[in-house]
């Protein structure tokens, strides 16, 4: 997921408005972090530097891939 690797367990549901929610576990792993909730993105520590993790841009179409 842009640029980074995750291993997890994910439960697939039948959302359309959500690529992926994440889990109160996955959060916990990657904390602390930086979130901005109108530009859609958040900062999470990685392999010891930050990386951001953008939202979809709600231009897209559906199904697009970055």
């Amino acid at each position: 997921m842009q640029g980074c690797t995750f291993v997890t367990d994910l439960k697939i549901l039948p959302l359309p408005s959500h690529d992926m929610i994440l889990g109160l576990d996955w959060l916990h792993s990657f904390s602390p972090m930086q979130i901005h909730w109108q530009q859609h993105w958040l900062s999470i520590p990685y392999e010891g530097r930050s990386m951001i993790l953008s939202g979809v841009d709600a231009d897209l179409p559906v199904g697009t891939i970055l």
